[in-house]
Protein backbone atom coordinates (compact mmCIF):
# COMPACT_ATOMS: atom_id res chain seq x y z
CA UNK A 1 0.00 0.00 0.00
CA UNK A 2 1.21 3.51 -0.84
CA UNK A 3 0.51 6.70 1.07
CA UNK A 4 0.10 9.96 -0.79
CA UNK A 5 -0.06 13.17 1.23
CA UNK A 6 -2.23 15.95 -0.17
CA UNK A 7 -2.05 19.49 1.25
CA UNK A 8 -4.34 22.31 0.19
CA UNK A 9 -3.33 25.95 -0.04
CA UNK A 10 -6.11 28.52 0.24
CA UNK A 11 -6.15 32.31 0.62
CA UNK A 12 -8.61 32.02 3.51
CA UNK A 13 -7.77 29.60 6.37
CA UNK A 14 -11.42 28.59 6.79
CA UNK A 15 -11.40 27.33 3.19
CA UNK A 16 -8.73 24.73 4.00
CA UNK A 17 -11.01 22.50 6.03
CA UNK A 18 -14.00 22.88 3.71
CA UNK A 19 -11.81 22.32 0.66
CA UNK A 20 -10.24 19.23 2.21
CA UNK A 21 -13.69 17.77 2.90
CA UNK A 22 -14.80 18.43 -0.69
CA UNK A 23 -11.60 16.92 -2.10
CA UNK A 24 -11.89 13.91 0.23
CA UNK A 25 -15.39 13.21 -1.11
CA UNK A 26 -14.04 13.42 -4.65
CA UNK A 27 -11.17 11.01 -3.94
CA UNK A 28 -13.36 8.49 -2.16
CA UNK A 29 -15.16 7.86 -5.46
CA UNK A 30 -11.91 6.28 -6.71
CA UNK A 31 -10.92 2.73 -5.70
CA UNK A 32 -8.52 4.00 -2.99
CA UNK A 33 -8.17 2.18 0.33
CA UNK A 34 -8.75 5.25 2.50
CA UNK A 35 -8.65 9.07 2.60
CA UNK A 36 -8.24 10.58 6.06
CA UNK A 37 -6.88 13.75 7.67
CA UNK A 38 -3.15 13.87 8.31
CA UNK A 39 -2.44 13.85 12.02
CA UNK A 40 0.59 15.18 13.82
CA UNK A 41 1.44 14.55 17.40
CA UNK A 42 -0.75 13.92 20.40
CA UNK A 43 -3.68 16.13 21.26
CA UNK A 44 -3.27 18.37 24.30
CA UNK A 45 -4.20 16.84 27.65
CA UNK A 46 -7.88 17.15 28.45
CA UNK A 47 -9.05 17.14 24.83
CA UNK A 48 -11.17 14.43 23.26
CA UNK A 49 -9.10 13.24 20.32
CA UNK A 50 -5.96 11.10 20.51
CA UNK A 51 -4.10 13.25 17.96
CA UNK A 52 -4.22 16.63 16.24
CA UNK A 53 -5.40 16.81 12.61
CA UNK A 54 -3.46 19.02 10.25
CA UNK A 55 -6.05 21.34 8.70
CA UNK A 56 -6.20 21.06 4.93
CA UNK A 57 -4.07 17.90 4.72
CA UNK A 58 -5.18 14.41 3.67
CA UNK A 59 -3.47 11.03 3.56
CA UNK A 60 -4.63 8.94 0.62
CA UNK A 61 -3.92 5.23 1.01
CA UNK A 62 -3.91 3.26 -2.20
CA UNK A 63 -2.59 0.07 -3.70
CA UNK A 64 0.81 0.06 -5.39
CA UNK A 65 -0.54 0.50 -8.91
CA UNK A 66 0.68 3.33 -11.08
CA UNK A 67 -2.73 3.60 -12.74
CA UNK A 68 -4.41 4.35 -9.43
CA UNK A 69 -1.78 6.98 -8.57
CA UNK A 70 -2.41 8.55 -11.97
CA UNK A 71 -6.17 8.55 -11.32
CA UNK A 72 -5.68 10.25 -7.94
CA UNK A 73 -3.44 12.99 -9.35
CA UNK A 74 -5.67 13.58 -12.35
CA UNK A 75 -8.75 13.76 -10.09
CA UNK A 76 -7.01 16.33 -7.90
CA UNK A 77 -6.03 18.35 -10.98
CA UNK A 78 -9.59 18.30 -12.35
CA UNK A 79 -11.03 19.17 -8.93
CA UNK A 80 -8.62 22.08 -8.55
CA UNK A 81 -9.76 23.51 -11.88
CA UNK A 82 -13.38 23.43 -10.65
CA UNK A 83 -12.89 24.54 -7.02
CA UNK A 84 -11.48 28.04 -7.11
CA UNK A 85 -11.58 28.51 -3.32
CA UNK A 86 -8.29 26.58 -3.16
CA UNK A 87 -5.28 28.21 -4.83
CA UNK A 88 -2.99 25.16 -4.94
CA UNK A 89 -2.64 21.55 -3.88
CA UNK A 90 0.63 19.81 -3.11
CA UNK A 91 0.89 16.05 -3.56
CA UNK A 92 3.77 14.18 -1.92
CA UNK A 93 4.90 10.60 -2.32
CA UNK A 94 8.26 9.30 -1.05
CA UNK A 95 9.58 12.82 -0.28
CA UNK A 96 8.81 13.94 -3.84
CA UNK A 97 6.32 16.81 -3.98
CA UNK A 98 4.43 18.33 -6.87
CA UNK A 99 2.46 21.57 -6.55
CA UNK A 100 -0.65 21.85 -8.65
CA UNK A 101 -1.91 25.41 -9.07
CA UNK A 102 -3.68 27.74 -11.45
CA UNK A 103 -1.34 26.94 -14.35
CA UNK A 104 -2.87 26.42 -17.75
CA UNK A 105 -4.22 22.94 -18.42
CA UNK A 106 -1.35 22.23 -20.81
CA UNK A 107 1.33 23.39 -18.32
CA UNK A 108 -0.34 21.41 -15.57
CA UNK A 109 -0.50 18.29 -17.75
CA UNK A 110 3.23 18.42 -18.59
CA UNK A 111 4.07 18.86 -14.91
CA UNK A 112 1.82 15.98 -13.83
CA UNK A 113 3.15 13.67 -16.57
CA UNK A 114 6.78 14.32 -15.55
CA UNK A 115 5.98 13.74 -11.86
CA UNK A 116 4.05 10.54 -12.57
CA UNK A 117 6.89 9.26 -14.78
CA UNK A 118 9.23 9.49 -11.78
CA UNK A 119 6.89 7.09 -9.96
CA UNK A 120 6.67 4.48 -12.71
CA UNK A 121 4.01 5.99 -14.94
CA UNK A 122 4.42 6.61 -18.66
CA UNK A 123 2.07 9.59 -18.79
CA UNK A 124 -1.10 9.48 -20.90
Amino acid sequence: MTGVTVRLVAPAPDELERGALRLRDELLVLPVDDVRPVTRGDAPAGTRGPSVAEVGALLVSLGPTVQLLQSVVRSITAWLQRDRSVSAVTVTIDDDTIELSAATSEQQQRLVDAWLARHGGDGP
